[in-house]
C-alpha cells in the first residue's frame, strides 16, 4: 500500500446466474465496473455464476450411463458459456480477483472437473472449492507488514436459508463459531446484509491493555430477479421473498492508533509535539464499514 493510513476495498459477489431469464445484466455490469475502477480494490466470487443446473437435475443426468455422447454435447455447451463469461466479465478483473468459490449450481464435466475450475484456469486465479480460509497481508510499499486479516469464504448453502432476515443473520453468525476470522463471506440465500461486530482483544506485545477490533459478516446479495414477467421462476413457484439484488462493498480503513495518555506523558517529559505524537502511536489499526 502507498501509505500506512489507507482505505482498502473488498467486493464479494455471487449468485450471478448469468444464463437465467431473471439475470440483471445492467446491475452486474455496474458491479464489474466498480471493481475495475476502484483503486486498492480486490474481489472474490462466491459461486453460482450460472443457473444450469440444480443439484438434483445434475445427479439425474449423471445417473444415466447409456449415452456418453449427450454428456459431451452438454459439456461443450457449458465450456462455451464459461469462455464467454470470462471474456465478457472476469478478464476485466485481472489483478483484482482473489479466486472463485464453488456454488450449488456448478457443472461437473466428464473428466471430473467443474465449470468453476475452468473459469479459474481461464482467469489464472486460485480455485477456492467449497470452503476456503485466507490470510490477507497488507504491506507498505517499502516492504514492512502493516496488518494481516483472516477471511473465510463459503457459498453459504448449508441450509435452505431462513424464511426471515433475522434467521438468515443468525445462521451466518452460528456458522462462523469456531473460526477465528475477521471477515466471513457467504452468498446462496439471495439476501443482502452485513454487520460489523466489535470484539475485544489484547495487543501481542507492549503494554497490557484492551483493544477493540471489528469482525464483519456479509451475505452478498445476487444478480437474478425472483419475479420476472411472463416467466415462471423458482421463486414464484415457492412464493419466496423477492431477491436482494446488488452487492455489498466492504471498506477497510487503516490508521495509526494514538494513545492520549502516552502522548501527554511524552509532552511532560519535554518532547516536541511531533516526537511525542510519533512515539505515542500504537500499531496500525483498522476500521470496517459496509456499503450497499
Amino acid at each position: 500500500m502507498p501509505t500506512n493510513q489507507q482505505t482498502v476495498t473488498i467486493i464479494p459477489w455471487g449468485c450471478v446466474h448469468s444464463d437465467d431469464p431473471g439475470f440483471n445484466e445492467e446491475l452486474w455490469e455496474e458491479c464489474v465496473e466498480q471493481i475495475v475502477k476502484t483503486p486498492l480494490c480486490w474481489t472474490v466470487g462466491l459461486g453460482d455464476y450460472f443457473t444450469f443446473a440444480r443439484t438434483h437435475y445434475r445427479e439425474h443426468i449423471r445417473a444415466y450411463k447409456d449415452d456418453e455422447d449427450s454428456q459431451r454435447e452438454i459439456d461443450a455447451m457449458i465450456r462455451d458459456r464459461a469462455r464467454e463469461f470470462y471474456k465478457k466479465y472476469l478478464r476485466r478483473m485481472k489483478g483484482k480477483l482473489l479466486g472463485l468459490a464453488e456454488g450449488n449450481h456448478g457443472w461437473r464435466f466428464q473428466n471430473g472437473t467443474t465449470d468453476t475450475q475452468m473459469l479459474c484456469e481461464l482467469a489464472d486465479v486460485p480455485y477456492l472449492g467449497y470452503l476456503s480460509w485466507h490470510r490477507l497481508r497488507f504491506v507498505h510499499q517499502s516492504g514492512h507488514s502493516l496488518h494481516v486479516l483472516k477471511m473465510l469464504v463459503h457459498h453459504g448453502d448449508w441450509s435452505a436459508g431462513g424464511m426471515t432476515s433475522g434467521g438468515d443473520v443468525n445462521a451466518l453468525e452460528k456458522r462462523a463459531e469456531g473460526w477465528n476470522t475477521d471477515i466471513f463471506l457467504a452468498a446462496h440465500t439471495h439476501r443482502k446484509h452485513a454487520q460489523v461486530v466489535p470484539i475485544m482483544d489484547l495487543p501481542e506485545r507492549g503494554e497490557l491493555r484492551i483493544v477493540e477490533r471489528p469482525r464483519v459478516y456479509i451475505r452478498c446479495g445476487c444478480f437474478m430477479k425472483g419475479y420476472v414477467p411472463k416467466c415462471m421462476t423458482y421463486v414464484e413457484r415457492k412464493m419466496l421473498r423477492p431477491t436482494a439484488l446488488g452487492w455489498v462493498t466492504l471498506r477497510i480503513q487503516f490508521y495509526h492508533g494514538g494513545q492520549p495518555e502516552k502522548y501527554a506523558k511524552m509532552r511532560q517529559m519535554g518532547l516536541s509535539m511531533q516526537d511525542a505524537k510519533s512515539k505515542s502511536h500504537d500499531a496500525v489499526r483498522y476500521r470496517m464499514r459496509v456499503e450497499f
